[in-house]
Formats: structure tokens, sequence, C-alpha cells
């Protein structure tokens, strides 16, 4: 389903709720400057509630969120949790709005539902109605914090978005560091760790060949089972690994 405001679509780089804020406000701003004193303060008023608006906004999305879509949150379907939640909240809960959508061609092929929002507050009413209504599931990725929404498997803990400069993605990597992290207070695999590190970079070094690299990671696994289980000592797995 394509959605789209009035003008057609915008820049890929410029998010379509921001693309709206700008033309909304900069309608108001022109309008303001041509208006008489009172409606000009009017219009001061409304630009200095705004910060507080939208902050308000946003904590009403992310209860929704949370008490709602959260998948690891409350019991019952999503139209149930979204009854216990307004019914506990009362008129504090996020105010979903009329929506004016119309039926037409948009581009040379697609007949589709196109969006009319008269503000940014229509888009994000629009938005999380959709979210609500399609009952998504949501999870907070045990690496970056922020909701993925579980299109597959229940299980998934991770998600597919970068979280760092490097294009890391949380999914791919995140489970590596967190088993890591998990043994790093392990002395054995720490000093395995170290040495498999080490020893794998000769590769790209052309100080060792591949298969001469895993047939000792092999050996070197079998050594720290063995010293994890007490059959070899700790210094005598160190002195194998520094010699082998």
């Amino acid at each position: 389903m394509a959605n789209a405001i009035n003008s057609g679509p915008t820049n890929c780089l410029t998010h379509i709720y921001f693309e709206l804020f700008r033309l909304d406000w900069g309608d108001r701003i022109r309008e303001a400057q041509s208006a008489d004193a009172l409606k000009r303060q009017w219009r001061r008023c409304k630009v200095r509630k705004l910060p507080k608006s939208l902050e308000d906004t946003q904590h009403q999305v992310e209860d929704i969120f949370a008490y709602v879509l959260d998948h690891d949150r409350g019991n019952g379907t999503v139209p149930e949790k979204a009854a216990s939640y307004y019914k506990l909240m009362g008129g504090t809960a996020f105010s979903f709005r009329p929506q004016f959508i119309h039926y037409e061609l948009w581009g040379d092929a697609a007949f589709t539902k196109v969006l009319y929002p008269g503000s940014i507050y229509d888009l994000i009413s629009y938005h999380l109605r959709e979210c609500v209504k399609r009952e998504l599931r949501l999870r907070v990725c045990r690496n970056c914090g922020r909701y993925f929404h579980l299109s597959g498997r229940s299980t998934a803990m991770y998600c597919c978005r970068p979280y760092d400069e490097k294009g890391h993605i949380c999914r791919k990597n995140a489970p590596v560091r967190a088993w890591a992290k998990r043994n790093e207070k392990d002395e054995v695999f720490r000093e395995y760790r170290r040495e498999y590190k080490r020893r794998f970079a000769w590769i790209n070094a052309g100080k060792i060949e591949r298969n001469t690299f895993f047939a000792w990671s092999r050996q070197a696994k079998e050594k720290k089972a063995e010293c994890s289980a007490g059959s070899l000592s700790f210094k005598d797995f160190v002195e194998w690994l520094r010699e082998s």
C-alpha cells in the first residue's frame, strides 16, 4: 500500500514526517508575517507550545509501543491490550484522529490509497493506527535497545539495523559480542580466544595456511574442553597454546 501527501513523493533523503512539518510551518510563518498583531501573537504562542506538544505525543506513542504492541509485555491480543491500556489511561492516552484517505491513480500504473494529512499529527496517527490494526508484534532489540518488528519467528532477539559507524548489524554481530562478554571472565576462554585471534590474523599476513589454522583450531578446542573439565591444568593449557 502506498501512502503519500497530495504533493507527491519527496526527496528520498528527507523523511516524510519532517517534510510535512517543514511545509506546514513554512506556510504558518508566511501567514504570520502578513497577519495583524493579534494573529502574530497567537501564532507565537502556538510555536512556544510546539516542543511540549511534540514531546507529549512522543511519550504517548512510546506508551502504545510498550503497553500495546510489545510482544513481551502483558497478556492477550493487541486489541485486548489496547482496550486495557485506554481504560487505564483515560483521556491522557494518544488520541487517534479521523483520516482523509482517497483512492486514486498514483504514478502511471498504481491505483491505491492516498493519505491526505493535515498535519504531522495525522501522519503519526495513521501509522500508529496501522500498527494496532495489523496487530504488529514488537520487541526491544537486546543490543541497540530499539523496537523491531517480529515478522517471523518470535524467538528473534536482535534487529537488522546497523548499530555503529562501521555498519555492523545487530542480528549478525551482537550474539557473538554477547557470547564473548559472557565468557570474558573465564580465564581458559580468554587465553584461547587471544591465541585464536592472533593466529587467525596470520592467514591474511600469509604466515599460515587456512587448513593448518583450522587443524590447530580443532586441537585448541579439545584442549580448552579438557582444561575446563579439569583434566588439563591451566598452566599446561597456556603452554600448549604458545608452543603448538
